[in-house]
């Protein structure tokens, strides 16, 4: 059976120039199809614009449209399907505009991805919504603001994936989710990040360091598996949760080290393992996040902790007390933010 599916969608206007233009008065729409109450338009210029049809209607989820028949190699597509799928799959614009709340499962797979732009309204997003796409890079430009996670197989085996900043709100990494990104060699992980499922960058094989924030609390089998060029692993959280079966099996790498702090888990499990252990300084009163450097990212931190936006660890508290009077309040920040500019 030869399955193609893809997430179809419209734009009922965009803005331009503070100005609402509405799909049907751009002269240079090359496709247009309405699928319930969602409709999507693919511009000559390589975009796809996504709303609900009707203004009336705010609420959505994008619906799954199967475009393939079931059967032999010999069915052919009908023509509709066959210019919806090459108009689709060449597209390099994303555009979800408002009333669209949830992407579903394998929504942009195999796309050629070059810009997103996604309505705040988004805050779902199914498993392989990425994956085998053309994306070149993910950052906080190109995915939901108000989603929290990375999905299960978000960007598997996307070939041109070289940098992945991943953005600031994403709790948690899903199984699989950058697994065999071969050309991903850069990887920046946000403080709060709580969980790096398994398998996550199993086989990023351009891969070369990662450094773990303190916020991260476990990472899952096999999370690093076949990085064969992976050099260096930092670990910031000394009791984060190593998995049993060897996150780092097949990284191949004779200088391979894991960096920690004494006594930490990251120290024993590089004994168990064989791995060279590099110390880490100890943190000094004010690098809240524990990342060897006291900066702007140490002053959010604490800023969302006393808006209560975001907890802080026992260690992480310690840190944030600079007026060193076992209370961390609004003096703290301002001795921080004082720091800060007279580094």
């Amino acid at each position: 059976m030869k399955k193609l599916i893809a997430m179809l969608c419209a734009a009922m206007c965009i803005s331009m120039s503070g100005m609402a233009v509405s799909a049907e008065e751009n002269e240079n729409i090359l496709f247009e199809k309405q699928e319930g109450n969602i409709r999507y338009t693919v511009y000559e210029d390589g975009s796809v614009l996504f709303a609900p049809a009707d203004a009336a209607y705010r609420w959505c989820s994008i619906p799954d449209m199967v475009m393939y028949l079931e059967g032999g190699e010999d069915e052919e597509y009908s023509k509709t399907e066959y210019i919806l799928y090459q108009e689709w799959n060449s597209a390099k614009t994303i555009i979800v505009e408002d009333g669209i709340t949830e992407i579903g499962d394998f929504a942009f797979h195999h796309m050629h991805v070059e810009r997103a732009e996604f309505s705040d309204d988004v805050t779902a997003i199914g498993t392989g919504a990425f994956m085998q796409g053309y994306m070149p890079f993910l950052d906080e430009t190109v995915y939901p603001q108000n989603v929290g996670y990375i999905p299960e197989r978000g960007f598997y085996e996307c070939k041109n994936l070289t940098t992945a900043h991943i953005p600031a709100q994403i709790k948690r990494i899903g199984t699989k989710a950058f697994q065999n990104c071969t050309a991903l060699e850069t990887v920046t992980f946000p403080e709060g990040l709580l969980w790096i499922n398994e398998r996550a960058f199993e086989g990023c094989t351009a891969l070369t360091a990662a450094e773990l924030p303190n916020s991260v609390t476990q990472i899952g089998d096999y999370a690093f598996r076949n990085c064969t060029a992976l050099e260096k692993l930092v670990v910031l959280n000394p009791d984060m949760e190593f998995p049993v079966r060897d996150c780092l099996e097949g990284t191949g790498s004779d200088t391979l080290t894991i960096c920690g702090y004494a006594g930490s888990t990251a120290e024993a499990y590089a004994e168990e393992k064989k791995i060279p252990f590099v110390t880490l300084e100890e943190p000094q009163t004010g690098d809240v996040n524990l990342n060897g450097r006291i900066g702007v990212t140490d002053a959010v931190m604490l800023q969302k902790y006393l808006l209560g936006q975001d907890p802080l660890a026992e260690r992480n508290y310690a840190l944030a007390d600079l007026t060193n009077d076992g209370i961390v309040d609004a003096f703290d920040l301002a001795v921080l933010k004082h720091r800060c500019l007279n580094q």
